[in-house]
């Protein structure tokens, strides 16, 4: 079985972009990134296309939909006001900066962090349980 950190899953999906590809190496267990503009990834990408056997498919952004956990963040909130004004936020353009304007205005980004986090690792065990692939915790608190 294929041993992975936590850390270096959430690094990963969070520092992805449209565009990329993430892969686990099954052999080697690192995570790689092919993206479709980048030249230095097209050996890497023949590689995955020849080998599909070696690689697995990590969780990409689209496989996390932020949109809806920045909606069930609104909805946890116990002040009702404050509840309204962030789901208002979400919707229409620009849901995502009003959000963060909004996280800034009101001193709540630890807990949007933590909430996404959460969230995240979530996706993330599912991931792994599904992939058999062995999720190592390396951020849990002693």
């Amino acid at each position: 079985m294929i041993k992975i950190k936590l850390s270096d899953l959430i690094y990963s999906v969070d520092a992805s972009s449209a565009g990329n590809m993430l892969y686990l190496n099954k052999k080697t267990g690192e995570i790689v990134s092919v993206t479709d503009d980048d030249d230095d990834h097209e050996k890497l990408a023949e590689d995955i296309e020849n080998h599909p056997e070696d690689y697995i498919d990590l969780p990409d952004s689209s496989d996390f939909h932020e949109w809806s956990v920045m909606e069930r963040f609104c909805f946890e909130m116990d002040d009702d006001s404050l509840r309204d004004e962030f789901l208002n936020a979400i919707h229409g353009r620009g849901a995502f900066r009003y959000f963060k304007d909004l996280l800034n205005r009101h001193g709540m980004w630890d807990e949007w962090s933590e909430f996404r986090e959460k969230a995240l690792r979530e996706v993330l065990e599912t991931w792994c349980e599904m992939s058999d692939v062995e999720l190592i915790d390396d951020q849990s608190n002693p």
